[in-house]
């Protein structure tokens, strides 16, 4: 395996590092709109869109496969 890949691929995949690096800085904002910021609740704000996030994604993911198959 060698250590440098193409450049089309790689420059494809940008965008989803950027907007991950970039995403994470509405976490402050979201914590200071809540009425009682805790550390326990901005966890759970945390994980509850992440996991909705995934539940969309699988529900998307499957009415494809469904759709159209392998």
């Amino acid at each position: 395996m060698t250590a440098v890949t193409e450049l089309m691929p790689s420059l494809g995949a940008l965008p989803i590092y950027i907007f991950a690096f970039t995403n994470q800085q509405n976490a402050i904002s979201a914590t200071n709109e809540m009425g009682r910021p805790t550390r326990n609740r901005a966890l759970a704000a945390i994980l509850g869109a992440i996991g909705l996030a995934l539940g969309l994604y699988l529900c998307v993911g499957c009415g494809g496969y469904y759709t159209f198959g392998r």
